[in-house]
């Protein structure tokens, strides 16, 4: 777990320095064009142990119909460059509700997350809640 975590942090850290270095009134201008912006609101949170996939707050397609950390819901985006996410959550159903803080066990067979407000800042969550991937219904990022 231990060797998992530094892992995770150090792709972390190494990727900060590009999200810091873009101005805070337009993400997208000057990107390199090798950085292709998905959406208006990913927050990438746990690998999956095979390094193929991460799992994304993201605030893309949600029922509120609004953009922002208040509006996310949690997907599965494969690691390939193509830019294909695959929904798991889907929390903004509940009008001031969101998923919030994935991570993915070191089998990958499960992941747990919380809930939260959506006024809630990015980063709170209450409770803890299990999803079983291998049990997951075709689309939602079952096996």
């Amino acid at each position: 777990m231990k060797t998992r975590m530094v892992r995770t942090l150090a792709i972390a850290l190494t990727l900060c320095p590009i999200a810091r270095a873009q101005p805070a009134t337009s993400p997208d201008q000057d990107l390199p064009p090798h950085i292709t912006r998905l959406t208006p609101y990913d927050e990438p949170e746990g690998i999956y142990p095979d390094g193929m996939s991460t799992l994304v707050e993201c605030d893309r397609d949600n029922h509120a119909g609004k953009k922002g950390a208040g509006y996310v819901d949690i997907w599965k985006l494969a690691l390939d460059g193509g830019g294909r996410y695959e929904r798991l959550t889907e929390f903004t159903r509940f009008p001031g509700y969101k998923a919030s803080n994935p991570v993915v066990s070191d089998d990958g067979h499960f992941m747990a997350f919380q809930m939260a407000r959506s006024r809630d800042a990015a980063g709170v969550g209450y409770g803890i809640f299990l999803y079983d991937l291998e049990k997951a219904p075709a689309g939602r990022a079952g096996r």
